[in-house]
């Protein structure tokens, strides 16, 4: 997360603890220049800041940030990993609805609205709201991504060994609340 995404932190934050899914850990990493978030919204859920996060380089910015959550993950007890964007509010059962239509696959995302206009009919695909297994995280190192788009360099580094089971699932979202 980054201070600019704050417009809608606060809902995020409460969005995502009321998740209806029984087991489940937050983290979020704080790439703002100063930790902004994590000094403000730190006694509400598990933020770490990343003190080294270069604010010129956003790309690279927000890889880093996942190369923090992944190692994170590895050293606990996690079979998936689910990716919000901290800007991105889905509904509370998504964790089971990717599981239930994701039919076990290592990586499955769906659409969402755009940022730009959240009441249009227009929706993007990414890592913004998707569940990764253990096994392909496993697999990557989000160090290797250098300055590319945390999306593009996924899809790039995934999609054409097919080592893993890739599922867009769209329509699963409904807009609002």
């Amino acid at each position: 997360n980054h201070v600019i995404k704050e417009y809608a932190f606060q809902e995020w934050i409460d969005n995502v603890k009321s998740f209806t899914y029984p087991n489940y850990d937050i983290l979020v990493v704080d790439n703002s220049p100063n930790g902004e978030l994590a000094k403000k919204y730190g006694d509400q859920i598990k933020i770490i800041h990343d003190n080294k996060a270069d604010p010129k380089h956003v790309m690279m910015r927000m890889t880093k940030s996942m190369a923090i959550i992944q190692k994170y993950f590895l050293a606990g007890d996690y079979q998936y990993w689910m990716n919000i964007e901290s800007d991105v509010i889905p509904p509370k059962d998504i964790i089971e609805n990717l599981l239930k239509y994701g039919n076990g696959g290592d990586w499955v995302s769906h659409s969402y609205p755009l940022r730009s206009n959240p009441s249009d009919d227009d929706i993007q695909q990414g890592i913004g709201c998707s569940l990764m297994s253990r096994k392909m995280i496993e697999y990557i190192d989000w160090n290797d991504a250098g300055d590319n788009a945390p999306d593009g360099w996924l899809w790039a580094r995934i999609r054409p060994i097919k080592k893993f089971r890739t599922m867009e699932l769209w329509g699963l979202i409904v807009t609002g609340k």
